[in-house]
């Protein structure tokens, strides 16, 4: 059983692709593995040099964290299962996908607020320009379709404070 799940592991790491195309995924995490896997391979070959995965820092965790031209960027991937819109109309950039079920809109303000503070954290360490994007990976029937990442701009930290009712 245990040399199973290494190969299971090993499949899910290498070829993420094949991974959800025969292989029905287990759970919800090992789902989001798999779409990581698949952003960072897009990344690498668009360009991007991956400085770590799944790196925590004292703010959180970064899912994939990679450098290009001077900037720094922290990756927030969210993976999912397809739900198509038959019943909405298409999203003009997502034809086809109910745009408010899409992964990335479970992202609150507060997660993107502690990745802008996990970014800015990491990128003193590389002396670069932190920034903050979101990837959705939408899994239907076998295949992946990565989303074109998305600027996550800072929330306002007015937000945050607490009126009186």
């Amino acid at each position: 059983m245990a040399r199973f799940l290494r190969l299971r592991r090993l499949a899910l790491e290498r070829a993420p692709t094949l991974f959800l195309r025969f292989a029905r995924a287990a759970d919800r995490q090992e789902l989001g593995r798999a779409g990581e896997a698949l952003v960072a391979r897009a990344l690498r070959r668009s360009g991007w040099r991956l400085l770590g995965r799944r790196l925590r820092t004292p703010h959180g965790e970064v899912d994939v964290w990679a450098l290009r031209e001077g900037i720094a960027c922290a990756f927030e991937v969210k993976t999912g299962r397809a739900i198509l819109a038959f019943h909405a109309p298409p999203d003009q950039h997502r034809p086809g996908w109910d745009s408010g079920r899409l992964p990335g809109r479970s992202l609150d303000r507060s997660q993107v607020a502690r990745l802008h503070r996990a970014a800015r954290w990491l990128a003193r360490r590389v002396g670069a320009r932190p920034a903050v994007a979101l990837v959705e990976v939408v899994v239907e029937g076998g295949r992946a379709t990565l989303l074109e990442p998305q600027c996550v701009p800072e929330p306002d930290p007015r937000a945050y404070t607490r009126r009186p009712p």
